[in-house]
């Protein structure tokens, strides 16, 4: 038992050692090379809500500015060709499914956003860590969507 408490410690001494090798290894590469390594200062609140900007902030906007540029599009032209209520989600034709889907996307975008930047942006205590919100920020969206539309579908076949 105590030979494998030295075996530990002495493992840790040696990644110690080697960490702190490769770290002067690096300084002196710096040095001669003529150029400094920057260390790590502190990162401001904006910094870090704007490094959320590109992996969720950016799909969220397409998909809220695409579901604005279809809403104005009819399909009512194409309600012929669907008429069975079970393929309609019990919508009374295609144009109304399609408006509720497309006003069921545009306030789940709302939500996203309202999530990561109201929710946990604003809070000092979850600013420092908004980045490991992202993921959940896109399932949440999804989420809201899929029960805003699974409840509209039940309340279809239930019944007025």
């Amino acid at each position: 038992m105590k030979d494998g408490e030295a075996t530990q410690t002495q493992t840790k001494a040696n990644t110690t050692t080697t960490e702190k090798k490769t770290e002067t290894q690096k300084k002196e590469a710096s040095k001669a090379a003529g150029t400094k390594i920057a260390a790590p200062g502190p990162v401001s609140d904006w910094d870090l809500v704007t490094s959320t900007f590109q992996p969720y902030l950016y799909p969220l906007l397409a998909v809220f500015f695409l579901a604005i540029a279809l809403r104005p599009y009819s399909v009512a032209s194409f309600n012929d060709l669907l008429t069975d209520k079970y393929l309609l989600f019990g919508f009374e034709n295609l144009e109304k499914l399609r408006k509720h889907v497309v006003d069921n996307v545009i306030g789940s975008c709302v939500w996203g956003f309202t999530y990561l930047y109201v929710r946990r942006g604003m809070n000092p205590e979850f600013r420092k860590k908004i980045t490991s919100f992202v993921q959940d920020g896109f399932y949440g969206a999804l989420a809201t969507f899929a029960t805003n539309f699974l409840k509209t579908v039940v309340m279809n076949f239930l019944g007025k």
